[in-house]
């Protein structure tokens, strides 16, 4: 598809960066309080998948730490 538009063209995206505090927050949203990704994204204004990446790091993490006990 044509857009007329070059790829060199396209504005610049900035990433946004979310401080580490974050990502766990975000994650109990979906796994505790059993919020839908697509609701905490609109919510919060953060992607969906970066909300599934953060949740199954999240998850991994708590595995881990739950295996030393």
């Amino acid at each position: 598809m044509d857009t007329g538009v070059s790829w060199k063209e396209k504005p610049e995206v900035k990433k946004q960066k979310y401080s580490i505090e974050y990502y766990p927050g975000t994650s109990r949203l979906m796994i505790i309080e059993g919020m839908s990704a697509p609701a905490v994204s609109e919510k919060l204004d953060v992607r969906t998948g970066l909300l599934y990446r953060w949740r199954k790091e999240h998850l991994a993490e708590l595995a881990g730490s739950n295996r030393g006990k």
